[in-house]
């Protein structure tokens, strides 16, 4: 309120109005500021009114929780479904298959063919892209989950790390590189873990600093 500003009678019930009601506050000071002096006999009729308006009003819907495209529930169909899959910048089959947990995109590992002028391979192209510079990407043929960070002003390099299999056999051990060739189940578990990771920003921390990668090799 303007200091010398004369008050109107009404100008004492805002206070009221907005401890009641704060879901209205900004409206009111905009709108009362122009009502002529008869509002505060109409107070209580308008105070029914809101209230009755926020009491019946639709709830809010429940905010929408970030979870990772859906993915099949046995390792062996996953596989299957991307058997031949094409990179989706050069158009040929990874020779190295790899894809986002993000959006599912193909992506080519370690292969020239889709570097940018900067010398940067596709994977360090994509996560800036599509997760802000912190990537997870799933190596299909090994069944294996690497964890990446681009690099920043003051680390050039990129950082990378292994993380833990979310696919596991049927006594909840990983193959590592899938060597064994056993059926593997989707761990619910293991990938609620590195959701979990995700949302609280824990990701860099599990990335060996140490690891110091090119962007040319990603």
């Amino acid at each position: 309120m303007l200091a010398g500003k004369q008050q109107r009678p009404h100008q004492k019930h805002w206070q009221k109005i907005v401890e009641n009601f704060p879901e209205i506050s900004v409206l009111l000071v905009q709108l009362l500021d122009d009502m002529e002096e008869d509002f505060a006999e109409n107070f209580e009729k308008i105070s029914q009114m809101w209230a009755g308006k926020l009491s019946t009003a639709d709830p809010l819907p429940p905010a929408l929780a970030f979870r990772f495209p859906e993915l099949p529930e046995e390792f062996h169909s996953l596989l299957l479904s991307y058997d031949k899959k094409c990179c989706e910048k050069c158009q040929t089959p990874p020779s190295n298959l790899v894809f986002c947990l993000f959006c599912r995109s193909v992506l080519c590992l370690i292969q020239a063919c889709c570097q940018n002028e900067q010398g940067e391979g596709e994977i360090v192209q994509h996560i800036d892209e599509c997760s802000g510079g912190r990537g997870i990407i799933f190596i299909v043929r090994q069944c294996g989950i690497f964890v990446i960070k681009s690099r920043t002003m003051v680390r050039k390099k990129v950082y990378g790390s292994i993380w833990n299999s979310i696919y596991l056999d049927k006594y909840g051990e990983e193959d590592e590189l899938y060597k064994r060739g056993k059926p593997l189940f989707l761990s619910k578990e293991r990938l609620e873990q590195l959701r979990q990771l995700w949302l609280n920003g824990e990701l860099p921390y599990q990335i060996n600093q140490k690891s110091g990668l090119t962007s040319y090799m990603f």
